[in-house]
């Protein structure tokens, strides 16, 4: 009996000393955990003082609680598994929220590192003359001057194939000479291609690419930083038309000026035309708003300067990609039409009122929407600002923002880019969560006679709207007003 007892005691101390041992783990798991997420949270660098203060003080009073009864090998049993229960469940909490900080720092690094990538095609006639790049060795190749990278494009496809090359200003007189057999091969970016296919119904019918390559090229920060937590600036907001990375320059379909004043909490956008007539600022000639992408977001905000007499301190740019993405990860939106209308390619579907659940791909097709309205491009800026507040009310869910925030980052953080700094951005979070005060988020429109009027990029007459000056004045007075600290209606 007594045997049996000694046993027993010698087993049950084995135990314990392995529960410690166990428990010495979790403590130093607990700990390894608990300063990577704190560190992690000073880098980041997104919450006001006074928050990172007291999540600090918290992450040390529950240090304080549960590391010492798990490391020391007199803590009781019960009060040893009590810690252990809590530092299990701290550790999770602690995962998740440096998953999300990394999320968070992946973001914002990416989205503000800002770069250009130009595509070029090798076009020819849609015949059997040539299929392949080698297949135009020896000849001359006419190449369309859009872009900053032009040069180092033209070196690129001469590496690539023996050519003789004499440069175009006129794609329209290029492309007419190529389809009348004049010439045999032409290159251009592939903005401008995708342009003039707009404008031509017979281009693509009659032509062929044989060859596509991309150009990165450096990007000049033209951004105009002030105190963006204190004082008021503009940014501009370009949806390119393309898919895909957001490098990549292509025209702009969306064009808004969003003044935000952080002192007021007051948000002003203001929408303008795609086909816009306006001056280009370094040739002195008129053209399409659109039209002004194809040569970067740069070139696009010194337009918009030039015809708002403004200075836009940022950009902010997306493309069809981030549309999609965004609203497929957060599982639709709903939208309401102002009509009853089917989407000019057939495929979709709108009842006036509201539309519920609507997928990426019918978002950014209703967004894009100007055919299926009399009032043209001016009825397809409003559905783009319907269309972002959709957005903004379904992200505003906390179900959505909680569940889906990873992956809603990974998502779209190859499909935005900014010239805002990151440091900037960091300092505007910082001063939204520091109250977590509301927005009074206004809408204009400018607008303008839809006519038809020569565009200097294409050397043609195309659709275009015309500049209404009242319209502009207007809008200009909106946006000082809000610069200048006026609370608007």
């Amino acid at each position: 009996m007594r045997g049996d007892r000694k046993k027993e005691k010698e087993q049950q101390q084995q135990n314990n000393t392995g529960f410690v041992k166990f428990s010495k783990f979790c403590a130093l798991l607990f700990f390894a955990v608990s300063l990577m997420f704190g560190a992690m949270l000073v880098l980041a660098n997104i919450l006001p003082p006074k928050y990172l203060l007291v999540a600090g003080l918290i992450e040390l009073l529950l240090f304080v609680i549960v590391f010492p009864p798990l490391y020391s090998r007199k803590t009781k049993n019960v009060q040893r598994t009590i810690a252990l229960i809590m530092s299990g469940i701290l550790i999770i909490i602690y995962l998740f929220g440096v998953r999300y900080l990394a999320s968070t720092m992946s973001f914002m690094s990416q989205i503000t590192r800002i770069g250009a990538t130009d595509e070029y095609y090798v076009v020819v006639r849609d015949d059997d003359m040539f299929n392949e790049l080698t297949d135009i060795e020896g000849e001359t190749v006419y190449a369309y001057q859009s872009s900053e990278s032009h040069g180092d494009a033209i070196e690129e496809l001469k590496s690539r194939v023996e050519i003789e090359v004499v440069s175009q200003n006129d794609i329209g007189a290029m492309i007419e000479h190529l389809l009348s057999g004049e010439i045999n091969v032409t290159f251009m970016s592939s903005g401008s291609y995708e342009a003039y296919n707009e404008s031509s119904t017979s281009f693509d019918d009659y032509t062929k690419i044989i060859d596509r390559f991309k150009i990165k090229h450096q990007v000049v920060d033209i951004s105009k930083p002030v105190e963006v937590a204190k004082e008021s600036f503009n940014m501009y907001i370009t949806g390119v038309d393309t898919e895909g990375t957001i490098d990549v320059t292509a025209r702009s379909d969306v064009n808004m000026v969003a003044t935000v004043n952080p002192v007021t909490r007051t948000i002003l956008l203001t929408s303008i035309p795609r086909d816009y007539y306006v001056m280009m600022p370094d040739v002195g000639a008129y053209d399409k708003l659109t039209h002004a992408g194809l040569k970067g977001a740069n070139y696009t905000v010194a337009t918009v300067e030039k015809l708002l007499g403004i200075d836009i301190n940022y950009y902010i740019k997306v493309n069809f990609t981030t549309v999609v993405n965004l609203v497929d990860e957060i599982g639709g939106i709903d939208i309401e039409s102002e009509y009853t209308f089917t989407t000019s390619d057939g495929n979709y579907y709108f009842v006036e009122g509201m539309n519920y659940d609507v997928d990426g791909a019918a978002a950014l097709r209703f967004a894009r929407e100007r055919y299926a309205f009399s009032d043209g491009d001016f009825q397809r800026n409003k559905d783009q600002q319907i269309v972002l507040t959709a957005i903004i009310n379904k992200i505003s869910q906390s179900s959505v923002l909680l569940t889906n925030y990873t992956d809603i980052l990974k998502s779209i953080e190859n499909n935005i880019e900014m010239n805002m700094a990151e440091d900037e951005l960091k300092s505007f979070i910082r001063m939204q969560t520091n109250d977590m005060s509301s927005w009074n988020v206004v809408s204009q429109n400018i607008t303008g006679t839809t006519g038809s009027d020569y565009c200097y990029s294409f050397g043609q007459f195309l659709s275009v709207v015309w500049q209404d000056q009242g319209s502009i004045n207007a809008a200009v007075e909106k946006i000082r007003a809000v610069m200048a600290g006026e609370t608007l209606e």
